[in-house]
């Protein structure tokens, strides 16, 4: 038999070993500014779901079923999405050398790679950085904090897809006077603020998740 002590402090580490896997992701989110550092932000992602694994016995069922979506999830659309890029990579690196090195990257190059992979930054947006952070605590707030969550997450992968719509030098499905809409802001307003959207992005999103481990951290871990 368990001594309740025992129970107890299983309880305390469990809890702190999922603050610090939210605390981790919320590194992450602060860090997802650029390419460069989203390879260190996917290293803490890793991390951190390592970390939510090893302590799955602190959440309910309910809670426990949530976090396994969110995480298969993730692991699905990181692997489409990276196999996407690796494939880009190769094409782009083979036309590079067909048509001839040369140490200035023509701009057209860059907007054409970027034009290739834009669906893909658009799902990994949209559900990596939307979906799976919702799964992740949909059974973990309370009503109020759960509905403040939701609205700053939207608020969050707005920013992501507009960032990365006003960046497309392509067509977009789109109607043609939203089209016009969008080419009056890149002209007149995104450009000067382009870093502000996506540090914003970021921050809300680390916030977020910040947010809750201090709530989890706190004992605020529901079992709904």
């Amino acid at each position: 038999m368990v001594a309740p002590d025992s129970n107890n402090s299983g309880m305390v580490m469990g809890r702190r070993g999922i603050s610090v896997a939210f605390l981790v992701l919320a590194i992450g989110a602060f860090l997802d500014l650029n390419t460069y550092l989203s390879a260190l932000s996917i290293i803490l992602s890793i991390i951190a779901i390592v970390l939510l694994i090893a302590y799955r016995k602190s959440f309910s069922g309910r809670q426990r079923r949530a976090v396994y979506g969110s995480i298969v999830l993730y692991i699905v659309i990181s692997f489409i999405v990276i196999g996407g890029l690796v494939a880009v990579t190769f094409t782009f690196i083979k036309s590079l050398l067909t048509e001839g090195f040369s140490v200035v990257i023509p701009a057209q190059y860059v907007n054409n790679v970027f034009n290739q992979i834009f669906p893909l930054l658009i799902l990994n947006a949209a559900a990596s950085d939307g979906l799976c952070y919702y799964l992740l605590v949909m059974r973990l707030l309370h009503r109020v904090d759960h509905a403040i969550y939701i609205g700053a997450l939207v608020v969050s992968v707005t920013l992501r897809l507009l960032v990365l719509v006003l960046t497309h030098q392509g067509s977009l499905p789109i109607p043609q006077q939203v089209s016009g809409y969008l080419s009056v802001i890149r002209t007149d307003f995104y450009n000067p603020y382009e870093a502000i959207l996506s540090i914003s992005a970021s921050l809300i999103l680390g916030l977020l998740l910040l947010y809750v481990s201090i709530q989890i951290s706190r004992g605020k871990v529901l079992d709904q």
